[in-house]
């Protein structure tokens, strides 16, 4: 009777460990079940992968066909449910107050290469659009370049010979990102510590709907404009004996 009772107290305690290990386990799997669920539907986070960039709604890429008509947005059905348009570049400058920065040549620049004569302006070019920041205010900011022609060579040659102003570079070509917008943007992110997510309202009540995907592009971009600049930072940072960081 009593070597039947330790064979029981015996595999009780067996049983009593299995159940235990079966339990650990099972938290475990509970516990990458909550994690994967997390990675997959969860809010995602502010970093961004650079080699990720053609995944952003604005590419910054070279393209030279500015004044491109955008085509009208419309929903995508996606499995039984309606994915939101994106927004094209004119919808999202259309409420703005616009202003322009015009481009003339100088009276020696309208001095004709072919014949000497001087040149009358007969047109303009709207050259890019960037969106200038101001404190309480977004302007949508039309680059005009004016052109001008020789009446002279016209009357004499069969073809007149052709001037257009020259126009500052974009600091974004492309893009309708400007300095101040930009600036403001790394201002509030890495000064102020707002991130990107949290600047969206604040561009929205101003007449500009953002999305985080863009303005985080523009940060990658203009991070890549200061490498020089940071690379001399670093290079004079490592000649010190001594750094102390916190």
């Amino acid at each position: 009777m009593a070597t039947t009772a330790k064979v029981l107290a015996a595999e009780l305690k067996k049983a009593q460990l299995a159940i235990a290990e079966n339990e650990s386990y099972i938290a475990q799997l509970e516990e990458a079940l909550r994690l994967s669920n997390q990675r997959h539907f969860g809010v995602s986070s502010e970093q961004i992968n650079p080699d990720q960039t053609d995944l952003f709604d604005e590419n910054i890429v070279l393209n030279n066909d500015v004044n491109t008509t955008d085509a009208p947005a419309s929903a995508a059905p996606v499995h039984g449910y309606s994915r939101k348009a994106r927004i094209t570049k004119a919808e999202k400058l259309a409420n703005l107050p616009k202003e322009y920065v015009h481009y003339h040549c100088s009276d020696q620049e309208r001095i004709c290469d072919t014949c000497g004569g001087y040149m009358s302006e007969f047109g303009i070019q709207t050259i890019r659009i960037n969106v200038r920041y101001q404190p309480e205010e977004l302007v949508a900011q039309h680059h005009v370049a004016h052109a001008y022609k020789c009446k002279y060579c016209k009357v004499h040659s069969d073809k007149a010979n052709v001037k257009t102003a020259k126009v500052a570079p974009a600091f974004m070509p492309t893009s309708f990102a400007s300095e101040s917008l930009v600036g403001e943007i790394l201002y509030q992110k890495f000064v102020l510590g707002t991130p990107l997510n949290r600047q969206i309202p604040t561009f929205a009540d101003l007449g500009l709907e953002l999305n985080r995907n863009t303005m985080a592009n523009w940060v990658i971009s203009t991070s890549e404009m200061l490498r020089t600049f940071w690379q001399v930072m670093k290079d004079k940072l490592l000649q010190e004996p001594v750094l102390h960081a916190d």
